[in-house]
């Protein structure tokens, strides 16, 4: 089986990540232009009930319009990244005599089962490194520490991110909007180290099946 090169694929994830560290920041600093709202709200600050009104209904607006741009970057990052893991994982497939543990498929299917994703994807993507790294002894290669960092904050971040999601849909009250609130903000936050690390862990796997690509593959198509 002739190795895919992911050259290209591995660029769009990185604009994509990339787009999302800065959509993350804008997220956070949104995050609390609205807290500083609430606060005031509670407060009682504002001189008529329009004008609390008006202010309110903006904010609405906007943490729409960035909600709306993370969801769209965020299904983008699932399909660009699904279709990059289902590639490596069969380059490192066809790299190693005897074939992984995780197949194509359930290596990119293994994040969408409750329960099992919160060690399986890791597990999934330890296979690929070590393939790609050391393919005669894939199974006692040691992994970077990068590996580790990636999946540390992508459990932060799933757990931040529904943590938000759940105290916003119970809250009834302003502080406990404003607590939803701080959740949320570090949880926008915890994406940006994410991003990092994964772009780190993604391109150095590149690299390593590039390198042990044949000259005649290497600018075959990255995506499907």
């Amino acid at each position: 089986m002739e190795l895919r090169d992911l050259t290209r694929s591995t660029r769009w994830i990185r604009r994509l990540l990339l787009a999302n560290i800065a959509l993350s920041a804008v997220a956070w600093l949104s995050g609390m232009v609205e807290y500083g709202l609430l606060t005031d709200l509670d407060n009682q600050v504002f001189a008529s009930h329009a004008q609390a009104l008006d202010a309110a209904t903006a904010n609405a607006m906007r943490q729409g319009t960035v909600g709306l741009l993370q969801i769209g970057l965020f299904i983008a990052l699932i399909v660009m990244i699904g279709s990059w893991i289902y590639f490596a994982n069969r380059n490192a497939n066809a790299l190693t005599a005897e074939n992984l543990r995780y197949s194509p498929a359930w290596a990119v299917g293994c994040y969408f089962v409750p329960i099992v994703n919160l060690w399986k994807p890791y597990q999934a993507m330890k296979e690929i490194w070590q393939a790609s790294a050391v393919p005669d002894a894939w199974q006692t290669a040691r992994v970077p520490a990068v590996l580790h960092w990636w999946w540390l904050f992508w459990l932060l971040a799933c757990v931040l991110g529904n943590a938000a999601y759940q105290l916003g849909q119970r809250a009834e009250t302003l502080p406990a909007l404003m607590q939803a609130n701080l959740v949320m903000q570090v949880a926008d936050l915890m994406d940006i180290p994410l991003c990092i690390a994964g772009l780190i862990l993604i391109q150095r796997i590149a690299g390593l099946q590039q390198a042990r690509m044949p000259a005649r593959t290497r600018g075959a198509p990255g995506i499907v």
